[in-house]
C-alpha cells in the first residue's frame, strides 16, 4: 500500500481499496467514516512556513486520528483534508470520545499557532448497509460542510436531510465565487442622511450577486447560506475592496468624501491580525481610514467579548470607525454599551417598527436614544419609511437616519449624482 510522504497515512485510491477490505473483514460490525480538515491553513503555511503547516499535519493523523479509539485506515485526500475509518461500539460513547480527543488535541496545538484561529472541522458517517465507500465520504463530507466556518459547533453527524441543503448551498458559494472571480458582486450605496441638515453624512455599502444569466440576486437569497457555511468573508472582502476603489475615484474627483459603511462579520476577528492588515489594505490604495466604517451585528458581543474588543481597539487605533448594527433586534445588551470600543449605535428598523404604534414602545425608543447620548456615541436609525417617524426622532434627538424615505439602495453612478457631485 502506497503512503502520503508526510502524514504516513494512505494515499486516496489505496485508502478506498483498505476500506472495501476493513469493510469484509468487519462484517456485521459498526462502522464510521470521517472527514475533516482545518480552518485557516494556507495562512498557517503563509505565516509560519510549509515546514510548520506538515508538522501541523502529522501531528493530525498521529495525535488525533491514530490515538482516536477504533482506528482502522486513514488518508490525506489533498492539503489539509483527511478522512478516517473507524470502528465503535456505541454511536454516543464513541462520538464522546472523538470530541474530547479533538478538543485535547486542539488545545496543544493552538498555543503553537497564536497568530491565528484553528479549528478542525469534522463531518460524521455512521455506516449504513449497502452504502459504498466513496458514497460514504460524501456523505460525510456533506456533514463537514454543513458546519464550515461554524467556531462554536465544528463537529457533525450526517443526516439525510442535509443532501437538499447542501446542493442548494453548493449552487450559492458556486455563485459568490464566480461573482467575485468575474467581478460580478454589485454594491449599492444608500445613503445616511443628517436630520438637521438634511445632507447626506455617509452611507452603507449593499451586496448583489449577479449571475451568468444576468439575474440580480438579493441579499435574502445568499446572506444566510455564506454565513452558515463559513463564505461570508470573501464577500466582504469583495465589498470592501470595491468600497476602497469607489473612495479612490471620488478622491481623484476631487469629491467632498463621506464616510462608507461595510458589513463586517465575526470569522474576520479569528485573525490577530486583523487591524495592521486592514490599514496595510487601505494605504496601498491612499484612502484615509477614517472613511470606511465596520458594522458590526450585537450578536458578536454575546459570547466573544475578550476576542472582539482588543481587536476593534486596534482597528480604531488605526483610524477606522466602528458601528454596531441592529441593536435593538433581539439581543441588545446595554451592560456592555459603555466598554464596547464602537463610535456608532444603529438602531434596528425592526425595533422602530415594533415601537413606534404604541405610547410605551415610543418612551423605549426615546430611552434608548437618551442613553445612546449619554455614553457620547453617534448614532443612525435604520429602516425609516415616514415623515412620522423622521419626526419623532427628530423630536427624540436622533441625529441620522436612514431608510426609503430618504432614498433607496442606489447604483454607483446614481449616488455620485445625487450626492457627491453637490460636494
Amino acid at each position: 500500500m502506497r503512503t502520503d510522504e508526510v502524514t504516513a497515512l494512505l494515499l486516496y485510491e489505496d485508502f478506498i481499496e483498505q476500506v472495501e477490505y476493513e469493510l469484509k473483514k468487519h462484517a456485521g460490525k459498526k462502522l464510521v467514516m470521517i472527514t475533516m480538515d482545518f480552518s485557516n491553513f494556507n495562512y498557517i503555511n503563509n505565516m509560519y512556513g510549509y515546514k510548520e503547516g506538515d508538522k501541523l499535519l502529522r501531528q493530525a493523523a498521529d495525535e488525533f486520528l491514530r490515538g482516536s479509539r477504533g482506528f482502522l485506515c486513514g488518508c490525506r485526500m489533498y492539503s489539509d483534508h483527511f478522512a478516517a475509518l473507524f470502528e465503535h461500539d456505541n454511536h454516543n460513547d464513541w462520538l464522546q470520545m472523538l470530541t474530547v480527543n479533538r478538543g485535547d488535541y486542539l488545545r496543544d496545538t493552538r498555543t503553537k499557532f497564536a497568530a491565528t484561529f484553528l479549528q478542525l472541522y469534522i463531518g460524521i458517517y455512521f455506516w449504513e448497509p449497502g452504502v459504498s465507500v466513496k458514497k460514504a465520504i460524501d456523505k460525510a463530507n456533506i456533514a463537514r460542510k454543513m458546519v464550515k466556518g461554524n467556531h462554536r459547533e465544528p463537529v457533525c453527524v450526517y443526516l439525510p436531510e442535509y443532501e437538499n441543503k447542501y446542493f442548494k448551498d453548493a449552487e450559492m458559494i458556486a455563485l459568490l465565487k464566480r461573482s467575485v472571480a468575474d467581478d460580478n458582486v454589485v454594491v449599492l450605496l444608500q445613503p445616511k442622511i443628517s436630520l438637521e441638515t438634511g445632507e447626506v453624512i455617509g452611507a452603507e455599502a449593499l451586496a448583489r450577486l449577479r449571475g451568468t444569466d444576468g439575474r440580480v440576486y438579493l441579499p435574502a437569497d445568499f446572506i444566510p447560506t455564506l454565513e452558515s457555511v463559513g463564505y461570508i468573508t470573501a464577500l466582504d472582502n469583495a465589498v470592501l475592496r470595491k468600497v476602497i476603489t469607489i473612495l479612490r475615484e471620488w478622491k481623484d474627483k476631487g469629491y467632498g468624501l463621506v464616510p462608507i459603511s461595510v458589513n463586517w462579520s465575526y470569522p474576520h476577528f479569528l485573525h490577530s491580525s486583523l487591524a495592521k492588515d486592514l490599514k496595510e489594505l487601505v494605504d496601498k490604495d491612499g484612502v484615509e481610514p477614517e472613511y470606511i466604517e465596520f458594522e458590526i451585528t450585537e450578536r458578536m458581543f454575546t459570547n466573544d467579548l475578550d476576542t472582539v474588543i482588543p481587536i476593534l481597539k486596534e482597528m480604531r487605533e488605526e483610524g477606522f470607525e466602528i458601528s454596531v448594527d441592529d441593536f435593538g433586534s433581539g439581543y441588545s445588551s446595554f451592560n456592555v454599551m459603555g466598554i464596547l470600543p464602537v463610535d456608532t449605535i444603529k438602531i434596528d428598523k425592526g425595533f422602530l417598527d415594533s415601537c413606534f404604534n404604541n405610547e410605551r414602545g415610543k418612551q423605549l425608543i426615546q430611552g434608548v436614544i437618551d442613553i445612546i447620548k449619554k455614553v457620547k456615541l453617534q448614532m443612525v436609525c435604520e429602516g425609516v419609511e415616514t415623515k412620522e417617524q423622521a419626526d419623532m426622532l427628530k423630536d427624540f434627538g436622533c441625529e441620522n437616519v436612514q431608510g426609503y424615505l430618504y432614498d433607496k439602495p442606489l447604483m454607483l453612478e446614481e449616488f455620485e449624482e445625487k450626492y457627491m457631485k453637490k460636494r
